[in-house]
């Protein structure tokens, strides 16, 4: 029964941590949805078997070893933990550059050709909307005609 018990955890941190590896840091630092994110560190992991073993094993050492005196090394550690993880993101992400590609292309074809950005009212992009080019868009006005 431990042995049994003890695989089921050995499986359930694997998954967790191939899942979240590469995907915590690039939440933070792009602007990917969360199954990219997922997708990207999956990649990592099965393009660097080696490397992700060895920083899960680390990992788990320092947090076994870090708890020992009263605590008190868990505040040394996860910070250490995080920064490294930081630097191990870096090359994994640039390594993926095939999935923001994908990523871009479907952003891309989300993106209407008649829809206007955000950041541009319809009325510059096509200034004949409403009729007679005033800029005018059903029944509101987007320009100061009135002075």
């Amino acid at each position: 029964m431990i042995i049994v018990g003890n695989l089921i955890g050995f499986a359930f941190a694997a998954f967790v941590f191939t899942i979240s590896v590469v995907s915590f840091p690039l939440l933070l630092d792009r602007d990917v949805g969360l199954a990219v994110a997922v997708w990207t560190s999956v990649r990592a992991v099965a393009k660097n078997p080696l490397t992700m073993t060895v920083w899960a094993m680390i990992i788990a050492v320092v947090l076994f070893v870090a708890p020992l005196p009263l605590l008190v090394g868990l505040a040394i550690a996860m910070p250490v933990l995080g920064h490294a993880t930081w630097h191990l993101y870096r090359p994994s992400w640039s390594q993926t550059s095939r999935v923001r590609a994908r990523f871009r292309m479907r952003q891309r074809r989300r993106t209407m050709a008649f829809e206007a950005p955000p950041e541009q009212p319809e009325s510059e992009l096509n200034p004949n909307v409403g009729g007679a080019g005033n800029g005018c868009v059903e029944e509101r006005c987007l320009h100061t005609a009135e002075k």
